[in-house]
């Protein structure tokens, strides 16, 4: 098998796990929107068929759209959302990467004309908005990413990475506001 075979094995795989009924609404789209980080790195080292990628794309585009993968989703959102009003402590990393995912997902493979409803793409940018926001507002005490530990695979758009104001805060006081959560109930 060679590796175009391969990504559109995944592809098919990611397809065949939003077309599943019996997983669990969250964890079926989480599932799946892990599988499009590793997925958008493989399509960028080697050319996949046009036809076939975007085939994959309006499919996904539609699937994600049904009730059961909206509603996990947003489920996703919410979570990443919750992550981002924890910024000042320890959430801040995971609504990163969470918001990096979802940027990959909008940026390249989401077809927002493919929808089964029409208010899809407002509600989920508005959800992104919020999301934006809130690590906008949280960055000013945010503890900093160092650069070695910002995934690889996130590009220098994905601005939230690097939006902590504090970026000269020391490894001391950034293991003490990532634990201050754990240690305040003492």
């Amino acid at each position: 098998m060679n590796e175009g075979d391969a990504i559109k094995n995944n592809m098919k795989k990611i397809i065949h796990t939003l077309e599943k009924e019996s997983l669990d609404k969250g964890a079926k789209l989480e599932r799946v929107l892990g599988a499009l980080i590793p997925l958008s790195r493989e399509i960028k080292k080697i050319d996949v068929e046009d036809k076939f990628a975007e085939d994959f794309r309006r499919r996904l585009s539609r699937l994600a759209s049904e009730d059961s993968n909206r509603i996990g989703l947003y489920l996703y959102l919410a979570r990443c959302s919750n992550y981002a009003e924890l910024g000042r402590l320890n959430g801040f990393r995971a609504a990163c990467e969470m918001r990096s995912t979802l940027e990959v997902f909008t940026d390249e493979f989401m077809i927002w004309s493919e929808s089964q409803r029409e208010d899809f793409h407002d509600l989920y940018f508005e959800e992104i908005e919020d999301i934006d926001e809130t690590l906008k507002y949280v960055s000013n005490e945010a503890p900093p990413i160092r650069e070695k530990d910002i995934p690889a695979w996130t590009p220098k758009s994905h601005w939230w990475w690097r939006s902590p104001a504090q970026q000269d805060m020391s490894d001391e006081e950034i293991r003490k506001r990532l634990e201050y959560v754990h240690w305040d109930g003492f």
